[in-house]
């Protein structure tokens, strides 16, 4: 009677082990990103990581833009105050960049000394 109640715990045990291995588990649970679908409105472009945009900003259409010397490419900036200081200026803009309608979320402008 014993043995077969060992039997039973044992065999139980085992499958219990076996089946949980085998229910998926999403990764997030791990430590890793969570899905696309389990993310939050908005937090897509707060995880962007922040890149350096160079070029000259000038007035446009009422409003400040940067403007890549190299390839003529026109960005929007999102922070106007922080542009208007360097208007007529070649800077290094860092931030982020909304690929929708071209405008840098601006987190910086600093001179271009090169």
């Amino acid at each position: 009677m014993k043995r077969s109640k060992l039997l039973i715990n044992i065999g139980s045990c085992a499958y219990l082990a076996l089946a949980t291995c085998l229910v998926p588990t999403p990764a997030f649970a791990y430590g890793g990103p969570p899905p696309a679908s389990a993310k939050s409105p908005g937090t897509a472009r707060s995880q962007q990581q922040a890149q350096a945009y160079s070029g000259w900003i000038i007035r446009r259409d009422g409003g400040y833009v940067l403007i890549n010397a190299n390839d003529e490419t026109t960005y929007q900036l999102d922070d106007q105050h922080k542009a208007r200081k360097y208007a007529g200026k070649s800077v290094i803009v860092i931030g982020t960049l909304d690929l929708k309608d071209d405008t840098i979320h601006v987190s910086e402008i600093r001179h271009n000394n090169s």
